[in-house]
Formats: C-alpha cells, sequence, structure tokens
C-alpha cells in the first residue's frame, strides 16, 4: 500500500479489497490468496447499473449492501400468449406473486355490461378483458372461450383473458429504451431463454384497464335494438 492508502479509515480501506490483485490471504492456495472475488463483485454490481456499500463497526461487525435499480429485477413470472389482429403472437409474462389464480372461461361465465365486462370469481363480480384488448385496443368475439388469469392489483381484482398458458420461469425485467412507446400495462421488458424480448405486464396496470371496461367487442350476430319508452 502507498502513504495515501495507510491513512485511509475503516470504510476506505475495506473498499480497497473491491480492487483485483489485493487479497488478506497470507499464502496461495487453490481458492485463496490471488486477489480474485470481490473485484468481480464490483464489477458484475457496476453492470448493472448499482453500487457496492460497506459499514462497519469495531468489534460488532461489517455489512455490505448489493443495491442495483429498482427498475432491474428478478422475479417469478407466468408467461402467456395472445394473438393479435393480423395473426402474429404477443408472448408475455406477469409477476407471478400477483397471479392469484387461472381458470378456463366459456362465453356464458362472461356477463356483458357497461361500462365493462365481468365475471364471477369467489362468489364476486371482478371486470374481465383480453390481453390483447388491454394492450392494443383490439375488438374481441363475445362468442368464444378463453384461457383466464385472475390477476390482483392496487384495485383489487381483474379477469385477462389469453390464447395459451406457456408456464412459469424466471426472468429479469429491464426498463424500456427511453423512445420507446409502449402500452401503459408494460412496465419493462425481459429475454427468454433463446434470447427473444418479451414484454412485462404490470398487474396494476392490467386491473386498472379491465376496471377501465372495453366496449369494442366484435359481435358476431345481429341483434334487435330495443328502446325504453
Amino acid at each position: 500500500l502507498d502513504r495515501d492508502a495507510r491513512d485511509l479509515d475503516a470504510r476506505g480501506l475495506l473498499r480497497l479489497l473491491l480492487r483485483g490483485g489485493i487479497s488478506t490471504s497470507g499464502t496461495v492456495t487453490d481458492v485463496s490468496g490471488r486477489g480474485v472475488g470481490l473485484d468481480v463483485v464490483r464489477e458484475g454490481i457496476e453492470r448493472l447499473g448499482g453500487q457496492v456499500e460497506f459499514h462497519t463497526e469495531r468489534g460488532a461487525g461489517t455489512t455490505i449492501e448489493l443495491a442495483i435499480p429498482p427498475s432491474l429485477a428478478s422475479m417469478e413470472a407466468l408467461v402467456i400468449e395472445a394473438e393479435g389482429a393480423d395473426g402474429g403472437v404477443s408472448r408475455t409474462s406477469v409477476p407471478l406473486d400477483a397471479v392469484r389464480s387461472t381458470l378456463r372461461l366459456t362465453a356464458k361465465d362472461i356477463s356483458r355490461g357497461s361500462p365493462g365486462d365481468a365475471i364471477m370469481y369467489e362468489q364476486k363480480a371482478i371486470p374481465f378483458i383480453p390481453l390483447a384488448s388491454a394492450l392494443n385496443g383490439l375488438p374481441w368475439s363475445p362468442s368464444r372461450s378463453w384461457t383466464t388469469v385472475i390477476v390482483a392489483g392496487a384495485e383489487g381484482m381483474a379477469a385477462v383473458g389469453v390464447d395459451r398458458l406457456l408456464g412459469t420461469c424466471r426472468v429479469i425485467s429491464r426498463p424500456l429504451p427511453q423512445f420507446v412507446r409502449a402500452s401503459p400495462i408494460v412496465v419493462g421488458a425481459s429475454f427468454d431463454a433463446d434470447g427473444n424480448p418479451q414484454l412485462v405486464l404490470d398487474p396494476d396496470g392490467l386491473v386498472s384497464a379491465a376496471l377501465r371496461g372495453r366496449l369494442d367487442r366484435l359481435d358476431t350476430t345481429t341483434t334487435t335494438p330495443t328502446v325504453l319508452v
């Protein structure tokens, strides 16, 4: 250590351990003494845009905090698919801790009304919305069946209609690029095992979209209008 380093306080000395080539071991073994270890941790945290903090107290011990931005989160997620109007498939994921259940619904299980549609879940009416409609405002047919995910958010619960459930996996959610426009229900993006990007959905945004309702259903049958006098 140089002369300046010898005058460092405990916090400064601990930060020296994050440099490569510095070891507290007096001998070199198969697992220690080469000065490789904490510097690898520092480099990994810095690549994520985070930092390493030390808090030490003589005679009590040292706490090492690894802090990463909250916009970069690892979570268990349910991966789902929804078909778009052009026939393409949109693969997204929703945090698993917000998923309460999955159901198979027929057309008669969905009650249509204003401002939106609803289903009965645990003896309570909760709003229903197809994922493609929530994402892109696409019309949908009230005569079809749905695979449905029950999602819990800050405003309650909602039923989200999807085309397929693909299972669960651990995803790392990253913020979208600054100039990319996205639906308000999208909180970030992740990459699957093959490197393909997929959107990460916000449970609160899904519930809000369902509560607002969508009246752009695609009615496949003609009905006789009625007038209340």
